[in-house]
């Protein structure tokens, strides 16, 4: 049987009781990871038009040779700052699944590590960005969320991802053993770290948009709700008309700290 929605309000509220923590919007941390990630896509960009520039002009312009080793530094340090905001905010999101009622696969720290763990970094972190996906699917169990696929558009997205990674490290081989093969292999990864880029871009507005969207219908929906049986209605004065728990401020005195805040 489906829940209904008064269980599923006691299960958000027992679950945001039980963590001792409260929902945190993505807003702010999502706009920052945009804005990082369009950085970091120019900063590809603009290394990439000086390298060949230097192609053309050869490598004896010695303030050519300059500025392009300005801008590869410039663009790791930009690359760093966004992986910073980008983990920040999908931390604070994959924290707010169990406040909007969706039981995620890992622990939320331990989907960040995902990122940095070899091997399990090929496909789990797909898995954690999927579930932040479905932020919107209140009273989604785990088993829900592991027969979800993901969206195309992440699909792509970690497809371009691995390509340019593959790539990179194809051309840093290459590029050691002499091979003229390092040349092709660098431009695949750039193609690929800037389709990356422009899909997670996307994707990161998207499941923002989600959440927040989410918790406003959970709002609305737990506004008029009685935390002690779950009843939504009317009241007679101060009192639930279903159990009779007495209300404070339109709840229950018991339940009026896991009120959304």
């Amino acid at each position: 049987m489906a829940p209904t929605m008064n269980s599923m309000n006691r299960t958000f509220l027992e679950k945001q009781a039980h963590n001792g923590t409260t929902y945190q919007s993505p807003e702010k941390s999502g706009q920052y990871a945009c804005l990082w990630l369009v950085a970091a896509v120019a900063a590809k960009l603009i290394a990439f038009g000086l390298a060949f520039v230097l192609v053309i002009a050869g490598s004896q312009h010695s303030e050519i040779v300059q500025i392009c080793s300005w801008a590869n530094l410039a663009e790791s340090a930009v690359f760093v700052a966004c992986a910073l905001f980008f983990l920040k905010w999908f931390l604070k999101s994959y924290q707010n699944l169990s406040h909007l009622g969706v039981e995620a696969r890992f622990e939320p720290y331990y989907a960040m590590l995902l990122w940095f763990i070899p091997a399990i970094n090929l496909w789990k972190p797909l898995q954690a960005v999927t579930d932040l996906w479905y932020s919107d699917k209140s009273g989604w169990t785990l088993n829900d969320l592991k027969n979800a696929p993901a969206p195309w558009l992440m699909r792509f997205w970690w497809v371009a991802w691995l390509i340019q990674s593959i790539a990179q490290s194809s051309a840093q081989s290459l590029r050691k053993g002499g091979s003229t093969a390092a040349g092709t292999a660098e431009l695949i990864s750039i193609v690929g770290y800037l389709v990356a880029g422009v899909l997670l871009f996307l994707i990161t507005r998207q499941i923002t948009e989600r959440q927040l969207n989410a918790y406003d219908e959970l709002a609305r929906s737990i506004k008029n709700c009685c935390q002690a049986c779950g009843h939504q209605g009317q009241t007679q004065g101060k009192f639930c008309n279903r159990c009779g728990a007495r209300l404070q401020g339109g709840e229950t005195e018991s339940g009026a700290r896991l009120r959304l805040n």
